[in-house]
Formats: C-alpha cells, structure tokens, sequence
C-alpha cells in the first residue's frame, strides 16, 4: 500500500499529484528488473560498480598496512 505523493516545486507550488496505484506498479517494475539477472557475453554475471570499488578499497587497504593477503 503506497499513499499518494504531491510533487511541488521550489516555489511550493503543486506541480503533480502521483496516485497509490501508480506508486504501487513502478515499485513492482522496478523490483522485477532488479531481481533479473545480467549476462554478459564472456563470463556469465557482470560484476557490479559497488563490488569492483570495495575490491580496490580492500587492496589499497592492505597495500597501505602493509599486510600480505590473496588479492581478491
């Protein structure tokens, strides 16, 4: 159940009013897109933006301490 949302703009005025049901189908759209998988041509899965940027942090981690790990 999603309650109706008012867009206004900087002034305060009323530019838009979006209805629960049209909350309710984006939210379902979005979900289903999400929970797909994506494929790419070599490997199967494409590794997301967020895991190569914690990888690179966890090296440049350890490259700074000076401690010796298996690079991920």
């Amino acid at each position: 159940m999603f309650n109706q949302v008012r867009v206004f703009n900087q002034k305060g005025k009323l530019l838009r009013i979006i209805g629960s049901e049209a909350l309710s189908k984006r939210h379902w759209k979005k979900f289903e897109e999400e929970m797909k998988p994506s494929f790419s041509k070599s490997n199967g899965f494409t590794p997301s933006k967020k895991l190569n940027k914690l990888k690179n942090k966890i090296d440049t981690y350890l490259d700074r301490y000076g401690m010796e790990g298996n690079k991920i």
